[in-house]
C-alpha cells in the first residue's frame, strides 16, 4: 500500500504591529544549556535595552518575544548579533520584512525575564501581541499604560504536505 499524502495547516504569529512596527522575536532551534540560555536573555538586556522577554519553549527548542515595539532592523540586528540565534530563522524573516514564530500544541509558554536594569525610554508595546499571548498560553499579561490601545494582531497560515 503506497503512502498517503495529509495536509496539515498550522498557523505563526508574525512581528507586525498597526502602526509598522514590529515586536522582537528570536528562535533557538537547538538544545542548549540553562546557563546559555540566561546569557543570552541577559545579553537582549544589557546589550539592547529590551524590558521583558517572554520564553516559550517547543520540540525543536525555545522561542523569545519582547512586546516592545521597535524598528525590523534592529530586530535584524540584535538576532544577527546574539549567539545561538538561528541566522536561517534571521535572514529569511528580515528578507520577507516581518518575522514569524509558530504557534501550536508543541509550544509551551515557559516564563516572562523582566529587565530590572531598563536604562533608556520606556517603548511602547504591543496590545494587540499582549492579547494574542494571554489567549494562547492562558496566562495574564496585564495591561499597563505602556501598551498602546489596538488589539490587532497578523497571523500567517501555512500549508504543509506531509506523507503518512
Amino acid at each position: 500500500m503506497g503512502k498517503k499524502e495529509i495536509e496539515y495547516i498550522s498557523y505563526g504569529m508574525t512581528s507586525k504591529t498597526y502602526d509598522d512596527k514590529h515586536i522582537y522575536m528570536g528562535d533557538i532551534d537547538r538544545n542548549i544549556e540553562d546557563k546559555d540560555l540566561l546569557k543570552i536573555i541577559n545579553d537582549l538586556f544589557e546589550l539592547w535595552d529590551l524590558t521583558h522577554i517572554h520564553l516559550i519553549g517547543s520540540t525543536n527548542g525555545y522561542n523569545m518575544i519582547s512586546l516592545d515595539k521597535i524598528s525590523l532592523e534592529l530586530i535584524h540586528t540584535i538576532n544577527r548579533e546574539t549567539e545561538h540565534i538561528d541566522q536561517q530563522f534571521n535572514e529569511y524573516n528580515y528578507g520577507r520584512k516581518y518575522y514569524t514564530l509558530r504557534i501550536g500544541e508543541d509550544k509551551k509558554y515557559i516564563t516572562c525575564f523582566t529587565n530590572n536594569n531598563h536604562k533608556n525610554f520606556d517603548p511602547e508595546r504591543s496590545n494587540g501581541h499582549r492579547v494574542l499571548l494571554n489567549n494562547l498560553y492562558n496566562i495574564r499579561i496585564p495591561k499597563d499604560p505602556l501598551f498602546d490601545d489596538y488589539e490587532q494582531f497578523e497571523l500567517v497560515r501555512y500549508t504543509d504536505i506531509k506523507e503518512r
